[in-house]
């Protein structure tokens, strides 16, 4: 019982402090940059890569 009362004191100080509101805040904060991060490599990868009729070309070159 002491152990389980020490516990629910501990969790009232986290939310008397915010802690939780805290890191959930900073969660979807890092959602957010992660979401960014991961379209800015999308669209990299889709302007690096060759069209599909320069593809055909360069291959046409080598199969001749």
């Amino acid at each position: 019982m002491a152990q389980q009362a020490r516990l629910s004191t501990f969790i009232e100080e986290l939310r008397r402090r915010r802690v939780f509101r805290v890191a959930a805040f900073y969660g979807g904060i890092a959602f957010v940059i992660v979401q960014i991060i991961d379209g800015a490599l999308e669209v990299a990868s889709r302007i690096r890569q060759p069209s599909k009729w320069s593809q055909f070309s360069h291959t046409r070159q080598f199969c001749q």
